[in-house]
């Protein structure tokens, strides 16, 4: 039953897919459950490992996140891949290998060109796969602690400080800018920085800054 099912996990975190009944899903110790609205279980996946980012859902219910094979889970000792599987049957798409593990959560570009998974990585760079085939289109040198997407780019705070505006469908640096901000999101045509209780939004299209507010400003 969910009930006993969801007491004997802990849940890590959390993300809505875009599909038509907006499934919840959650990251758990060894699982992955999907829940409408109504809160009915929909499916259970057992995961290998507790290691990698939360799980985002995307096309045709599929689920992407990152997996260590192995009891080891050493830096450098344990192979990782990213999988892509169809969330109800289970049955893998396609996986990604990576050397090293994400630094970043898993995001999505919707670019002409097709969707985009986005994601860092701790070797310091930041990828873009192909949704479909598993591909990759694009690998940039930076370091990304954090990490969203829009249509036309991708946004990082890097480790060396401040945020890098990539192009989504060819990962070219579009701007840079300075902050100590400790997490990136986008809204709208605004890339936002958050630090404390101090956000910044910056044009999407150029990094200008476009205003600033603080908690008591809300």
């Amino acid at each position: 039953k969910k009930e006993n099912y969801s007491k004997a996990l802990e849940y890590f975190h959390a993300c809505v897919d875009n599909t038509e009944d907006s499934r919840v899903s959650v990251l758990a110790r060894r699982a992955i459950l999907s829940l409408r609205p109504d809160e009915k279980l929909v499916y259970p996946h057992h995961r290998k490992s507790v290691a990698g980012p939360p799980p985002l859902v995307v096309e045709n219910r599929a689920v992407i996140y990152a997996q260590v094979i192995g009891s080891n889970l050493g830096a450098g000792s344990a192979a990782r891949e990213i999988v892509y599987q169809d969330a109800e049957s289970e049955d893998p798409l396609w996986t990604y290998p990576s050397k090293t593990p994400p630094s970043t959560p898993f995001v999505m570009a919707s670019t002409p060109q097709g969707v985009r998974l986005v994601f860092g990585l701790e070797d310091g760079t930041i990828r873009a796969v192909d949704a479909r085939s598993g591909k990759e289109k694009w690998s940039t040198p930076v370091y990304a602690l954090s990490i969203d997407a829009d249509a036309t780019g991708v946004y990082a705070l890097s480790e060396s400080g401040g945020v890098t505006a990539l192009g989504a469908s060819d990962g070219k640096t579009r701007w840079t800018a300075k902050s100590e901000a400790s997490r990136v999101f986008v809204a709208g045509r605004r890339v936002v920085l958050e630090s404390g209780a101090r956000l910044t939004g910056l044009d999407a299209d150029t990094g200008a800054a476009a205003w600033t507010a603080t908690s008591a400003d809300l």
